[in-house]
């Protein structure tokens, strides 16, 4: 979970984009560049994510953090 990419998969580095125009075409969101990853556990911890009105939007800030067990 430390390695952090700006998209979803090797594919989209490599110019194809069809995993993300899928994950964003099923009206769900993704988060990327999330930082400090390495001290919340693969398990047993609880991510709550809050964030602004996306209508309209490419992109926007949203607020992360875990709850540990």
């Amino acid at each position: 979970m430390n390695r952090q990419t700006l998209t979803p998969g090797v594919a989209a580095s490599k110019g194809d984009y069809s995993l993300e125009a899928y994950i964003l075409g099923t009206n769900h969101h993704q988060i990327e560049v999330s930082t400090n990853l390495d001290k919340v556990p693969e398990a047993g911890a609880l991510r709550v994510v809050a964030f602004s009105n996306p209508k309209n939007r490419s992109g926007f800030p949203a607020r992360v953090f875990a709850i540990l067990s």
